[in-house]
């Protein structure tokens, strides 16, 4: 009897089960049925994001899910994608996986969507705006109207959300591609960038919420084909605030790919053509429309090496015309690894200079746009630290420099401090500044304790093979660079302004002091303006222009000397001048030539001047020793001279003199004549010697008594020939008769009139007599 009970209640309860599954199946392939979803879910997403969408077929599993294939959203009305085609995004399938008992509450949780193989094509248009966003501002409004109409009678909207709702907890993309096509940039659409092989999870309770997101790809350059660039993302996003945290990295990025998002005002700047990077960054928004905040550390490597800067940006205004406002900083990084990664335009500026070692600390701010070149703007601070290295054509000249910069858009302030160039140290400020057409002005401050040219020289002269090696490479050229000309055919874009101070001076071996100088540089051309400096007691100033646009430099150049000392200004003049003269000149001249080598500046040179002497002392010249010899007269290899004076001009490759007049105790000078750069000579002097030393002129001359005058002294005419190194010496005989003649007409004009006189009183006393 229990056991017959035991199985009716048992027979019962599996008629119940099967009664209540049977209704329930019922109930669940009512409500979840293929034409159910296309008659009901289909019209409502349409409706909600305003676009047509397609489903090929759907299969449907009470208990595991629905799978959809063949999903795809249509694009606006009457637009295209890149391809051509009409469809927004397309899925290969779409499986949906939902919880049962929340359905039979009326409530559709979704547990996951899969969407395998999206293709998804988003396009930024010419006016800013995207090919989705209608669809946003559709969703935007309908979340307002749904505000207004929350809790007010029954409507539509508000029947249906009492009739069904929506949560999805994890959405997963496996494969297919984001393409991503700008036609602001490029109005063709030929700007492309595609993510591919996208493997994306977003987590979460609901879209309400923020949700959790993993995601990997591979970003593939469209433009230029190649190897793809993995991205690996994770993070949050809140859709409902348009906001997120995300961490990333993008692995082996080659900045040429994508040159064309900056702009040109950076690859102008920076090389990007052999440059690849790891990007790890970190990802920031409260409102992705208004603001992201990114910040990295990307490992950039190049052929030259690996330096790790740290980069933060701020993306602003994303919706309508994106701004970006950058910082990048360095810390202690080599320098010449940095001027490896610049253009070769900005590297052309640094022409001249080799950089060997030395390193760098600085921070750059940039802010602009890809899409309004004009308005970008950039500022930095930058220290240098240790850095040497050496002029490119002189090797000779290391160089040594400590400093730090300020650059901004427009330019660059800076010090040297200290700069070092072949033993001479310098302070260096300036400011270089860009303006319209290209042009830069340069404007520097140099200060120097003490300046030694001679290193200098020497130092350039340590390379003057290599620099003859590009001489004559330049001049194959001839023609092609001469004149430094820009790209429009125009002088070189740059003006130099320069003010030069320096305490002490040495230049073949003469040492000067307070030397000051206005130097001006503009379309190939150099002004030097209120040179001066102080020489002994004295000082000398000039000025010179110089133009610099030709092969061979041409000049002209004044100069003016306050009692300076002969034997140091021969010294700076003519370092090779044998013998010493000593005392103070006071004078000027004016010179003006071409050529930039001796041999060619000596055939073009021409000038004029004055020079006034003061207490000269001459000795150990061969001209005047040779002249000594030929008198036999030893007190003449060391002459003093209390004043002088000569004129001179320059031409036809030699010094022609006048009117040079020396005066001194016990000699007298007169002269005229020629002296040649060959070191020829041409010159007729006029000797006259006192009465003390006259007497041994005449021991060894008997005519030239007949040289002298009634007060002893004797004007000794006589003509130098030869070379400054092997001068010949010897008696003007045109001038020695002359004086003879002159002075025997005076003698026998002398006797005639006494001779004359006295017969004229003998005839007088006579015919007195005769007449008496």
């Amino acid at each position: 009897m229990k056991v017959n009970k035991l199985i009716k209640i048992i027979g019962a309860v599996l008629i119940i089960v099967i009664i209540t599954m049977g209704v329930f199946a019922y109930l669940l392939r009512s409500l979840i049925s293929s034409d159910a979803i296309k008659q009901y879910l289909l019209p409502v997403a349409e409706e909600y994001i305003g676009r047509k969408i397609n489903v090929e077929d759907i299969k449907i599993s009470i208990f595991s899910g629905i799978t959809v294939k063949g999903v795809s959203v249509a694009e606006k009305a009457g637009e295209k994608n890149s391809a051509g085609g009409e469809k927004f995004i397309t899925f290969g399938t779409v499986d949906i996986r939902y919880n049962l008992w929340k359905l039979l509450k009326r409530e559709l949780v979704l547990q996951s969507i899969y969407f395998s193989q999206p293709k998804i094509n988003i396009i930024r248009n010419s006016d800013g705006t995207y090919n989705f966003s209608d669809i946003i501002e559709r969703i935007d409004k309908k979340g307002e109207s749904d505000k207004s109409t929350k809790g007010k009678g029954k409507g539509p909207e508000g029947e249906k959300n009492k009739n069904i709702n929506f949560s999805i907890n994890k959405i997963i993309f496996k494969g297919g591609f984001v393409r991503f096509i700008d036609k602001k940039t490029k109005p063709d659409g030929s700007l492309k960038s595609e993510l591919a092989d996208i493997n994306l999870t977003l987590r979460g309770k609901s879209f309400s919420e923020p949700v959790d997101v993993l995601m990997q790809g591979m970003l593939e350059d469209v433009k230029g084909g190649g190897k793809g660039i993995p991205i690996a993302l994770k993070g949050n996003v809140d859709f409902k605030a348009r906001g997120f945290h995300l961490d990333g990295e993008l692995k082996g990025i080659k900045p040429a790919s994508f040159s064309d998002y900056v702009g040109t005002s950076l690859t102008d700047f920076i090389s990007v053509k052999d440059i690849s990077a790891d990007f790890p960054f970190t990802a920031l928004a409260d409102d992705y429309e208004k603001e992201i905040k990114i910040s990295s550390a990307p490992k950039i490597s190049g052929s030259s090496g690996t330096f790790t800067p740290s980069v933060t940006a701020t993306l602003k205004d994303i919706k309508n015309t994106p701004r970006y406002l950058m910082d990048i900083s360095v810390k202690n990084t080599s320098l010449p690894l940095l001027i490896s990664f610049l253009s070769a335009d900005s590297r052309k500026k640094l022409d001249g200079v080799e950089i060997k070692s030395g390193t760098i600390d600085g921070v750059f701010n940039v802010n602009g746009s890809s899409e309004e070149e004009s308005k970008v703007s950039y500022n930095g601070d930058v220290k240098l630290r240790a850095v040497k290295g050496l002029i490119s054509d002189y090797p000779g000249l290391p160089l040594d420099i400590e400093g730090s910069a300020l650059i901004n858009s427009k330019g660059i302030t800076f010090i040297a401090n200290p700069l070092k160039l072949a033993g001479s140290d310098f302070e260096i400020k300036g400011t270089s500044v860009s303006q319209d057409k290209g042009m830069q002005n340069i404007i520097l401050d140099i200060k120097s304790p003490f300046l030694n040219i001679d290193n200098i020289i020497k130092g350039m002269a340590k390379n003057d093979v290599k620099r003859k090696d590009k001489g004559k490479q330049h001049n194959g050229n001839k023609g092609k660079s001469a004149g430094k000309k820009d790209s429009a055919g125009g002088k070189e874009p740059l003006n130099i302004e320069a003010n030069l101070k320096a305490s002490s001076v040495q230049y073949n071996n003469v040492k000067f002091n307070d030397l000051k100088s206005n130097m001006k540089y503009t379309g190939g051309r150099l002004l030097v303006d209120a040179l001066q400096f102080r020489l002994n007691d004295g000082t000398v100033s000039g000025s010179a222009d110089v133009d610099l646009s030709n092969d061979e430099p041409s000049y002209t150049g004044k100069a003016d000397i306050e009692k300076g000392g002969v034997a140091d200004i021969i010294k700076i003049l003519s370092p090779d001048f044998k013998g010493s003269i000593e005392g103070t000149i006071t004078g000027n001249a004016a010179v003006s030539g071409s050529g930039a080598k001796w041999e060619k500046i000596k055939d073009k040179l021409q000038g004029e001047g004055k020079i006034i002497f003061g207490n000269i002392t001459v000795s150990n010249i061969k001209a005047i020793d040779k002249v000594a010899d030929f008198l036999k007269l030893d007190e003449l290899k060391k002459i003093q001279f209390k004043d002088g004076d000569v004129k001179f001009k320059i031409d036809d490759g030699e010094v022609k003199y006048d009117e040079l007049k020396l005066t001194g105790d016990s000699i007298k000078v007169k002269s005229d004549g020629d002296v040649g750069f060959d070191k020829s000579l041409d010159c007729r002097i006029e000797l006259k010697v006192s009465p003390a030393l006259s007497s041994k002129i005449l021991k060894n001359n008997d005519f030239v008594s007949l040289l002298q005058d009634d007060s002893g002294w004797v004007a000794v005419p006589l003509k130098l020939k030869g070379t400054t190194d092997s001068p010949n010496v010897g008696f003007s005989s045109k001038a020695v008769n002359k004086t003879i003649i002159e002075k025997g007409k005076n003698l026998l004009k002398e006797k005639l009139f006494k001779l004359f006189n006295k017969n004229s009183s003998s005839n007088f006393y006579s015919s007195s007599d005769s007449e008496s």
